[in-house]
């Protein structure tokens, strides 16, 4: 067996395992409630003054959600995603699900992509 560089494996890329779209969503729902909880902690430790929602909202989404810099290649065989993942992550942590129009990828971390 060859052994590949880390930057021929980054040219090759690293095949990813589908999983059903209902754990996906599943995850979507878990991860809305953790800005949900995050977003009243917000509001609380801030003196619950009102009309800062959104504010609140957006910060706890962005503590929880890493936007990520990624591009998609399609042909008749195949879907190509190539991400920039954070340090520390791996392909093999990624769960991916493909469906019409929309790609969710997720991690067992605690911060989540959506493309």
């Amino acid at each position: 067996m060859k052994v590949r560089s880390a930057e021929e494996q980054d040219m090759t890329g690293t095949p990813m395992k589908f999983v059903p779209v209902q754990l996906l969503q599943q995850r979507n729902a878990e991860i809305h409630n953790m800005i949900a909880r995050r977003a009243y902690e917000l509001f609380d430790c801030h003196g619950r003054v009102p009309n800062h929602e959104i504010d609140n909202w957006m910060q706890a989404g962005s503590e929880l959600i890493y936007p990520c810099c990624h591009d998609l290649e399609e042909s008749a065989e195949d879907i190509i995603l190539h991400i920039d993942l954070p340090g520390g992550l791996t392909a093999d942590q990624l769960r991916v699900s493909v469906e019409p129009r929309r790609i969710l990828v997720t991690s067992g971390l605690s911060r989540s992509n959506y493309f």
